[in-house]
C-alpha cells in the first residue's frame, strides 16, 4: 500500500509553488478583485512559509520562488494604483465639467 504523506512543511511549500504557477499562466487577464485575491494570498502563504526551517537547497528554492511571486505582487500593486488613478481622473473630469457648466 502506497502512502503519501506530506508535512505542513511540503503544503506551504506547495502552496506557494503553485500561487507562483497560477500567476504565471493567469496574471494577464486577472482583474483587480482577482489581483486583490492574489495580493492576500501571496501574503498569508509567504508568512506561513516562514514558520518552517529548510534546508540549503530549500532555502534556495523557495527564495527563487517567493521573488517570482514578488514580482507579481509588484504588477498587482501597479494594476491597482493605475486603474485607482484612472477612477480619479475620470472623478475630476466630471468635477470640472460641473464646475464650468455651473459657471455658463
Amino acid at each position: 500500500m502506497f502512502c503519501s504523506c506530506t508535512t505542513p512543511k511540503d503544503e506551504a511549500f506547495a502552496r506557494l509553488k503553485n500561487l507562483y504557477e497560477d500567476a504565471q499562466i493567469n496574471s494577464k487577464s486577472y482583474d483587480i478583485h482577482q489581483w486583490d485575491v492574489y495580493l492576500c494570498e501571496y501574503q498569508n502563504t509567504v508568512a506561513l512559509v516562514s514558520q518552517y526551517d529548510y534546508t540549503s537547497n530549500e532555502q534556495q528554492e523557495l527564495d527563487r520562488i517567493k521573488g517570482r511571486c514578488a514580482a507579481y505582487a509588484r504588477e498587482a500593486m501597479v494594476f491597482k494604483s493605475s486603474r485607482e488613478l484612472g477612477y480619479a481622473l475620470q472623478q475630476a473630469r466630471g468635477v470640472f465639467k460641473g464646475f464650468s457648466e455651473g459657471i455658463n
